[in-house]
């Protein structure tokens, strides 16, 4: 990157770019595109063979036109994403007759950009990944007229004094001949439950409603078949819920994407009565001659790694954390801003990796501001020598971009938690306050993770599939302390989890089962699961499990149907003639007139009304 470079330097390249005609078409993609790699350069603009786009890319990073960086985005070599230079901004401007501050900030291009999309990097992947493919279902070469990322309108509601927001990751205009499509494009990865995508899609039904001519087709591509009729029951809910025609969709799977280019994706609108409300037309300041070719030009666009004291550092940071953390990097810190204030040995047996390992990879994570200790004293037990993490405010932020999401929603759709003392999120200070509580029951699934991989070295399939914590599945007044999926010999069976420490009233018990019974009525349960959870109840002592049985059989009374609640006490999962734990013969229904004790899964192969439960929906 050049940063002395001048206005002569632009002249110059532009007269040169004008002459090469993919070039020019590579260059003109980049300043809509940034962060584009080659093999998605190469598809948007149907070059005949890779190499004749790593040619041209090639002959632009000479020319200093366009740089590129290599973040750790998987496992192996990394591809290279390229972006524009300075100089590769001014020449564009020349090139479009655009000043390039305006150009700089009508596509993101700057610095502060580039370090943000650095922190969503999977979704803007994701988003190109799709771009390229409505680009190669077209019937022939077609034109980007116009790209969004996000797509953001703003509207009245008749029933709201002040505006609301519709927001969808992407939106695009793509002209072949005299037609225009228009699409609305939204990757899905799978990492984030449905029900955080409902408020946009309710207020996108609603915004479809007005008078704002055809809407454009909303291209949605997510990781399975179940979670494509997952998207379907939402969209049929959220526009029977509004009264409302349902939002033109086309639904398909990343593999379908991936394999088949022969999908049609919506219809095409002719250009000549699309209706520009919905996509109100941006007037670009047009360009102006300077006087003296010999200017420096201003720097818009900085290494957003090695960034200069002129670039403010607070809004590069989360693009600088997640260039230097790799992919087993996030998925720890994915797993402590979910469960915050796991030990050392926790995070190993969970992440099945040796504790050294886990030592200097958090390590490392600490020293680059992702990761935190908590001190003795925040949990007022100073003889405690444990080292448990949580994430910081910053790392919080960084995952949350990582999933494509605000900070506020990741809190309520993932339950992220954390932050520390000076800046909490979530529901740290319930959890800090209640620590105990909270290690025993990270405790618990710890030990699930660890009896999965000895059966698993044995020849089993045996897996903790899914493991929410309790701000992630709380539901209303429902409130358990967790959610797990556990697969064993085929079969997933999902739980909630309540770990009582002896410390409940007997109205404490009434009101949770009270909850348990108002949510099974409601029949929520069926929109977030396929069927109605086990609940498994660990207790202290065999006082507390008496208690509970008591508690349970008085919350029946009048209902006419029992809970599916499995109890056992502590004692009993430790005991050394117990080797399988949690899965061995320690639990026992309350309601039965004979306490045997049976396995998890022999409970539930005698399993009553509400007793089945196979796995999440997504």
């Amino acid at each position: 990157m050049n940063d002395r470079a001048r206005w002569s330097d632009a002249i110059q390249t532009a007269a040169w770019i004008r002459r090469r005609g993919r070039d020019h078409e590579i260059l003109l993609l980049l300043s809509q595109l940034p962060l584009l790699p080659a093999q998605l350069i190469g598809r948007l603009t149907r070059h005949q063979s890779p190499a004749s786009t790593y040619r041209c890319l090639t002959r632009l990073r000479g020319a200093g036109l366009v740089t590129t960086v290599r973040p750790a985005i998987s496992r192996g070599h990394g591809p290279a994403l390229n972006y524009l230079t300075n100089l590769g901004l001014a020449t564009v401007g020349l090139l479009t007759g655009v000043e390039p501050a305006v150009l700089a900030r009508q596509h993101r291009l700057r610095t502060a950009d580039l370090a943000a999309m650095l922190a969503q990097l999977p979704h803007v992947l994701a988003s190109y990944e799709l771009l390229a493919f409505v680009v190669a279902v077209q019937p022939g070469p077609a034109e980007l007229l116009r790209w969004e990322r996000p797509f953001r309108r703003k509207f009245r509601k008749p029933s709201r004094v002040t505006p609301v927001t519709v927001e969808m990751p992407a939106y695009v205009d793509l002209r072949h001949c005299a037609q225009v499509a228009s699409f609305l494009l939204y990757p899905d990865l799978g990492t984030v439950p449905l029900r955080a995508v409902r408020p946009a899609l309710d207020r996108l039904a609603v915004y479809q409603s007005r008078p704002v001519g055809m809407m454009p087709t909303v291209v949605v591509v997510t990781s399975t078949q179940a979670r494509v009729d997952a998207w379907e029951r939402l969209l049929d809910e959220v526009a029977g819920r509004r009264g409302v025609k349902p939002v033109p969709a086309r639904l398909l799977t990343w593999e379908e994407l991936r394999d088949d280019h022969r999908i049609d994706v919506g219809a095409r609108h002719d250009q000549r009565t699309r209706v520009q409300a919905l996509v109100p037309l941006v007037h670009l300041e047009t360009l102006e001659p300077r006087s003296r070719s010999g200017t420096p030009l201003l720097s818009f666009i900085c290494d957003p790694l090695d960034p200069t004291p002129t670039v403010d550092r607070r809004s590069v940071q989360l693009g600088q954390m997640a260039i230097r953390l790799g992919p087993a990097d996030f998925e720890l810190v994915d797993l402590v801003s979910r469960h915050p204030f796991l030990a050392l040995r926790q995070l190993a047996s969970a992440l099945a990796v040796e504790v050294p390992t886990v030592r200097r990879r958090r390590n490392r994570l600490i020293a680059d501001g992702v990761l935190r200790l908590v001190r003795s004293d925040e949990i007022g037990n100073p003889e405690r020598s444990d080292e448990w993490v949580e994430v910081t405010a910053a790392g919080l932020r960084l995952m949350a971009a990582h999933h494509g999401l605000s900070p506020s929603a990741a809190v309520r759709a993932l339950g992220h938690a954390g932050g520390g003392p000076e800046h909490p999120f979530g529901q740290r200070t319930a959890l800090i306050r209640q620590f105990e509580h909270t290690c025993g029951v990270n405790d618990v699934f710890v030990r699930f993770c660890k009896i999965a991989r000895q059966l698993a070295a044995t020849g089993s399939d045996d897996a903790l599939v899914a493991w929410r914590n309790a701000a992630a599945c709380a539901r209303g007044r429902l409130r358990p302390d967790a959610y797990g999926v556990y697969r064993h010999h085929g079969r997933l069976s999902g739980f909630f989890l309540e770990y009582d420490r002896g410390t409940m009233s007997a109205r404490d018990y009434a009101a949770k089962f009270a909850a348990y019974y108002a949510y099974r009525r409601s029949g929520q349960f069926e929109r977030d699961y396929d069927g109605f959870p086990t609940i498994l109840m660990l207790t202290s002592d065999d006082l507390a499990e008496e208690r509970i049985a008591g508690a349970v059989q008085a919350a029946m009374v009048g209902r006419g149907v029992t809970l599916p609640l499995l109890l056992t006490c502590q004692w009993r999962v430790d005991d050394r003639r117990n080797p399988d734990g949690f899965l061995g013969r320690i639990w026992s229904q309350p309601t039965a007139l004979v306490q045997e004790r049976r396995s998890w899964f022999t409970c539930l192969a005698h399993k009553s009304e509400l007793v089945p439960c196979s796995r999440t929906r997504v």
